[in-house]
Order: C-alpha cells, then structure tokens, then sequence
C-alpha cells in the first residue's frame, strides 16, 4: 500500500499490496462484465425458446382445431357401440363453411381424442409445465398464447373432454398443467387491468 510517513517528505509503495488490490479490483470488475453479459444472453435464449415454442405451436393442425374451437364447431360425442370412447365431431353452420373453407378441411367429419391431445392440448400442457419449472415466465405465456389458452379452456366441449378423459382414467392429474396455466393467465390478466386504474 501506499504509506507517507507523518514527519517525511517520502512516499513509500507497497508493490506487492498495491498488486493485489489491483488484482481484486480487475477480478471484480471481469466478473461483474461476465455477470451482465450471462444475462443479456439468458435473456436472448429465453426469447429464442419462447418463440420457437410458438413456432412448433402453430402448426396446420392446432390452426384448424382453434379455428373449429373459436366457432364452436367441435362437439364431444359417444361413439355407438363401441363403448366408452369418445370423438370429437365436426359441425359447421352452413353460414360459417364459405367463410371457414380456407382455414380448415371442411370434408372431414370427426377428429379422434388423441388428434386434439397430441395437435392442441398437449401444447397447454407442455406452456403450464414449463411455467411451473420457471422455464418461461406469466409475461411470455400472456402476450404469446393467452387467447389460444382461455377460447380452448372456456370450451365447453373441451372441458367436458378433460373432465371426462380424468374420471375414465382415474387420474385427476390430466391437463392439470393447462389448467393451472389457464388460472395463472386469468389472474395475470386481471392483474393488468387493475394496473390500468
């Protein structure tokens, strides 16, 4: 360190002091830049996952379910004589099939359970987990899937199918992420509006 004596004129330099403080002062400073640097790019690779989550999301399929969904066009049916299975069924007021014909396959008559598990829901499944686990957070779900998430929940098809896909199966776990993610949603929204006042 640096010591000037009282009664002296000289200044004495600890070098080997004033190298250490040196070193931990640099030492700091690298790791706080390497500290803001990790950030900035788990920002960017948060971003990047969110929208390639929303890419794998979009597919020809999920458009069609959503757009037969937002018409309330899909309706849970028995199918006869084969016991407890169900299928979704395709109903189009005659009103909407000119104005649908481009965002769906309108030849089609049914689609299976597991087509709106695996094309749809899953999807909401898979955003209620990976919030869960702190991957993605509220903002990202809110601005990216927010819509999709509430017009499929509030279906009453749709849940009647979650409802009736736990008590086949006994387990009241199935689409418990969706669900969670849907109530998480509503309460984030709400929160916003709160804001707004």
């Amino acid at each position: 360190m640096i010591v000037h004596g009282i009664f002296s004129r000289h200044i004495f330099v600890d070098w080997g002091s004033l190298w250490s403080f040196l070193s931990v002062a640099g030492t700091f400073l690298l790791a706080y830049i390497g500290w803001k640097q990790f950030r900035k790019l788990n920002k960017t690779s948060k971003e990047e996952f969110v929208h390639k989550l929303k890419k794998d999301f979009f597919t020809k399929e999920a458009r069609e379910l959503f757009t037969l969904i937002e018409n309330n066009a899909l309706f849970l049916v028995d199918i006869p004589n084969y016991g407890d299975y169900k299928v979704f069924e395709i109903r189009i007021d005659n009103n909407l099939i000119e104005y649908l014909r481009d965002s769906i396959n309108v030849k089609r008559n049914y689609y299976s359970t597991e087509e709106i598990d695996d094309f749809l829901l899953q999807h909401f499944e898979d955003i209620g987990l990976l919030y869960k686990n702190k991957i993605i957070e509220i903002e990202d779900v809110d601005q990216q899937f927010e819509c999709y998430i509430k017009v499929t929940f509030e279906n009453e098809q749709i849940t009647d199918y979650i409802k009736w896909a736990r008590e086949s199966s006994k387990d009241k776990d199935i689409y418990s992420n969706f669900e969670m993610i849907y109530k998480e949603v509503e309460n984030y929204e709400k929160s916003l509006k709160s804001n707004d006042f």
